[in-house]
C-alpha cells in the first residue's frame, strides 16, 4: 500500500518536470556589480551605489564574480533644503539612478528616491555626516529595489 503511494507521487513528481512545471524555488540569476557612471556628483556616491548594490545581491544569494554585469547609471542627484529653521533645518537629499543589467537579454530601469534628514546649525561637519548617511541610506533602499527588479522582473523577448 505504502509502496504505490511513493510509486504515484514519483510519477506525479517526473510528469510535472516533463509538463515544463517547476516546483519550488525558481533559480536565482547571478549578477555582479559593474560600473556607476555618474557627472559631477557628491564625492563617495558612486561608491556608496557599488557597494550597496554588491551587499543587496548578496543578501539575496545573487552575487557571483562572473555573473551578469549591472551597470549604474546616476541621471540626477539633488541636495536641497526643506525647512530652514533657527536651530535646525530639514534638507532632503534625490537621487534617480538607471540600472541596466546586460547579458543574453539586456534590461533596464530607472528608480527613483528620496530622504529626508535634520541637521543642526551647529555647524557643517554636522551638516556634511548627517548628508553622507542619509546618502548611504537611500543608495541602501534603491540597490534593495534594483535587485528584487533584476530577479524578478519579466523579461522582455
Amino acid at each position: 500500500m505504502v509502496w504505490r503511494w511513493v510509486i504515484g507521487v514519483c510519477a506525479l513528481l517526473a510528469g510535472a518536470q516533463l509538463g515544463g512545471c517547476q516546483l519550488g524555488r525558481p533559480p536565482v540569476s547571478s549578477f555582479s556589480p559593474g560600473p556607476v557612471e555618474a557627472a559631477a556628483v557628491e564625492p563617495g556616491l558612486p561608491d556608496a551605489l557599488r557597494q550597496s548594490l554588491g551587499a543587496a545581491l548578496s543578501r539575496r544569494g545573487a552575487l557571483a564574480a562572473r555573473g551578469t554585469p549591472v551597470k549604474l547609471v546616476v541621471l540626477s542627484a539633488q541636495n536641497r533644503t526643506l525647512a530652514p529653521g533657527a536651530d535646525r533645518q530639514v534638507h532632503e537629499v534625490a537621487l534617480a539612478v538607471q540600472v541596466v543589467a546586460a547579458g543574453p537579454s539586456p534590461r533596464e530601469v530607472v528608480l527613483r528616491g528620496a530622504r529626508s534628514y535634520t541637521i543642526p546649525t551647529t555647524g557643517p561637519r554636522d551638516a556634511a555626516q548627517a548628508r553622507a548617511a542619509a546618502t548611504v541610506a537611500l543608495c541602501e533602499e534603491l540597490m534593495d529595489d534594483a535587485v528584487e527588479w533584476l530577479l524578478f522582473a519579466p523579461e522582455v523577448r
